[in-house]
């Protein structure tokens, strides 16, 4: 066990140390029950880069969640994003799968992106998630995920983004959480030369 302990913590170093940015990304949500749906959300995020000490974007997102089942649940999210030098609307269609067995949650997304800026064609993106969450008490959830991005039309060839993301999700009060996380975030593996960055992430959430 503490061979392997060591193993990762070397594989872990030696990512953090091949990065070539650090972005920061912060973000605020509400979500509550609403009719036809099992829930809305609506998302206010930031986003820093070089060195989390500069603009990179800024989006507001609504989604709309309906819970099929137990274990499947489809939703529609809209982000409308500022970037420096530009503006992206968004529309997703995507579903979830959940299974549940004591304390271990096993989920499952995958997203069809549309993305649009003015004057350009629709940026098609395919998005596959997969994260265990791990509940350790009343206060502590602890998690790891993947995801994987796929350009549409290249759906069954190479991967051109993914994410690796290891953190806790803190209970705060009864409808309210805070989630603290680190991501290891790879882009353009497609192409000759690939851009590593690490994300420090801080999220909060209020049920109302």
């Amino acid at each position: 066990m503490n061979r392997h302990y060591k193993l990762f913590t070397l594989l872990l170093i030696s990512g953090i140390a091949a990065i070539d940015d650090t972005e920061s990304w912060s973000s605020i949500s509400l979500e509550t029950k609403t009719p036809y749906f099992s829930k809305i959300k609506i998302e206010q995020s930031l986003r820093l880069k070089n060195e989390a000490q500069n603009f990179k974007q800024t989006f507001t997102e609504v989604s709309l969640y309906y819970k099929f089942n137990d274990y499947i649940t489809f939703n529609v999210p809209y982000r409308y994003a500022i970037f420096e030098d530009k503006v992206k609307s968004r529309i997703s269609f995507g579903s979830a799968l959940k299974y549940k067995k004591k304390d271990l949650t096993i989920r499952y997304r995958t997203k069809l992106e549309n993305s649009k800026e003015l004057n350009k064609e629709v940026e098609k993106t395919y998005r596959n998630k997969i994260s265990l969450q791990f509940k350790l008490n009343k206060t502590y959830r602890p998690f790891i995920s993947y995801e994987a991005f796929n350009i549409y039309d290249k759906i069954l060839q190479d991967i051109d983004e993914d994410r690796f993301s290891l953190g806790t999700v803190v209970q705060i009060f009864k409808k309210s959480a805070l989630k603290v996380y680190y991501a290891y975030k790879r882009e353009g593996l497609s192409k000759k030369h690939a851009e590593y960055f690490g994300v420090l992430g801080l999220d909060y959430s209020i049920k109302i």
